[in-house]
């Protein structure tokens, strides 16, 4: 059985569009995050066994309010603000206080709740047709 997982991050823009990204092995976090939500200062959001970076500085520099974000975080636990600019989803932090990527179990359920919470419509398996 192979050792390697594949691991993975949920970008989130503004305008609802999602990417799934790719973590590398010995990813410094920090730096990864500010890549993909491009900034120069980012800032963690601890979920429930998740983790969400924004924009330090989101509001100062008036990016968009983020409402997809603001409003899957709404739907894991209680909010005070919304969010700007685009948001990267990891997974939460291990007993090290390490940030982990997302597996990809992880990921399908995070992306199915994105969808959930945007009233988006998941197409249910159709029947074979003879």
């Amino acid at each position: 059985m192979s050792q390697h997982l594949t691991r993975f991050a949920l970008l989130v823009h503004p305008d609802g569009d999602f990417a799934v990204i790719d973590w590398p092995a010995d990813t410094n976090v920090v730096p990864f995050a500010a890549k993909y939500v491009d900034a120069r200062t980012v800032e963690p959001v601890d979920l429930p066994d998740l983790t969400m970076w924004v924009d330090g500085e989101g509001i100062m520099t008036r990016q968009p309010l983020n409402e997809p974000a603001t409003r899957l975080c709404a739907s894991l636990q209680p909010i005070y603000q919304g969010y700007h600019g685009r948001a990267l989803f990891t997974g939460g932090v291990d007993h090290q206080g390490i940030t982990q990527a997302l597996t990809e179990e992880r990921l399908l359920a995070l992306i199915e709740q994105y969808l959930l919470c945007l009233d988006a419509q998941i197409p249910k398996q159709r029947a074979a047709r003879d």
